[in-house]
């Protein structure tokens, strides 16, 4: 295990013994084969979510990965940093999804969203523009509880 890896392994068996997780109720295969598409696709790059000091980690291929060797860049995601990813978000998800941080961060405040650095980090706007988008509406339906089939598979990891 490299050094990067069993430090961030190590942090992590830490802040669990002094802040235990705490179980979400939601949905998993959702999650896995909707939400972390649109994460992948508009919060996970290096310079954002993909980078091991922010609070909204994201792993991705081709990003932040477990493994950082250059060979391992863009091999499918493994079920460790799926399993990462979603304890990420849904700690971003409160019981109403109006003030769910997932939801209100990366909307545009003229939608009712929050500041996002993103914003003019990138000098493209905010990732949500209003809540019609349809990035927002899978981030939305998650929070409200929605499910998917458990054997969903998401398209960057291997298949069983």
């Amino acid at each position: 295990m490299g050094t990067r890896r069993a430090l961030v392994v190590a942090l992590a068996l830490v802040a669990c013994a002094e802040n235990p997780p705490v179980e979400s109720t939601l949905d998993e295969p959702y999650f896995r084969c909707q939400v972390q598409p649109v994460l992948e696709a508009r919060c996970a790059m290096l310079a954002c979510h993909g980078d091991e000091v922010r609070p909204l980690r994201i792993y991705a291929r081709n990003r932040l990965r477990l493994d950082a060797e250059d060979t391992q860049l863009n091999l499918p995601m493994s079920d460790e940093e799926l399993a990462l990813n979603y304890a990420n978000a849904a700690a971003f998800v409160d019981d109403d999804p109006d003030t769910s941080f997932l939801l209100r961060k990366p909307l545009d405040e003229a939608a009712g969203g929050y500041y996002h650095a993103g914003r003019e980090l990138f000098d493209m706007g905010d990732v949500f523009t209003d809540t019609e988008d349809v990035g927002y509406q899978v981030l939305r339906a998650w929070a409200e509880g929605e499910v998917a089939d458990p054997a969903c598979v998401y398209a960057g990891q291997e298949a069983p």
